[in-house]
């Protein structure tokens, strides 16, 4: 039994090779490269003179690279890729598994044979992150509508853009009632900025992201 298999290239698609290299790669086929130690393998095979000046200053310039530590960016960066992150993580699973499960980091800690522990931890740490929006909430200072921003943004972080935007109108219409005439939401260029009414919206929104009535999980 044999199978024929055609692939038909266009050179208006662009380079041929690329082409037929990104057709064999679907098919399973990867070229591959020879490695510097293949080649100077064969040329040694055949008879030259090999000088391994090469592998040694590579090494050298490797051990000079500045090391990046687990969970923070590369030197001289302000902030980690998502290339490094997903190292990081991939990181710390490995190093959960190995202690049986238990991770280290306090922002994702889980015990297989304690679950109710992982659920206690899961609320002190949100009683912790609101502690740290309330401490950093001066009580005298007259509310403006970028609190409310700022504790939608919060609920954002918690549980999902998805869940801001549907939750959001809910929200909105628990501590303000129906919207203007006219629009179908309320929206923040149409909330009233006298205090009252911007205490019982924060009241509101704060109440969302600590209860979370609509339970939504957290992200």
């Amino acid at each position: 039994m044999s199978v024929k298999i055609e692939i038909e290239l266009y050179p208006e698609h662009g380079a041929i090779d690329v082409q037929l290299a990104d057709a064999m790669l679907a098919l399973g086929f990867e070229r591959k490269q020879p490695t510097l130690r293949q080649i100077a393998e064969a040329a040694h095979d055949a008879g030259f003179e090999v000088d391994v000046a090469l592998n040694a200053k590579a090494a050298a310039e490797a051990d000079a690279t500045p090391k990046r530590e687990r969970g923070q960016p590369s030197p001289g960066k302000s902030r980690r890729t998502k290339a490094e992150i997903a190292e990081d993580e991939a990181a710390d699973a490995a190093d959960a598994e190995a202690r049986g499960g238990i991770s280290t980091d306090p922002e994702n800690r889980t015990d297989p044979e304690n679950p109710e522990d992982s659920e206690a931890d899961a609320e002190q740490d949100a009683a912790d992150e609101a502690a740290e929006v309330a401490a950093e909430r001066q009580p005298d200072a007259p509310l403006s509508i970028d609190d409310v921003k700022a504790l939608a943004t919060e609920y954002q972080a918690r549980y999902g853009m998805a869940a801001v935007q549907e939750d959001g109108k809910l929200i909105f219409k628990e501590a303000l009632g129906n919207p203007p005439e006219g629009n179908d939401f309320w929206r923040f260029s149409l909330v009233p900025t006298d205090q009252p009414t911007l205490k019982k919206l924060t009241a509101t929104w704060q109440r969302a992201i600590d209860e979370n009535p609509l339970k939504r999980e957290r992200v």
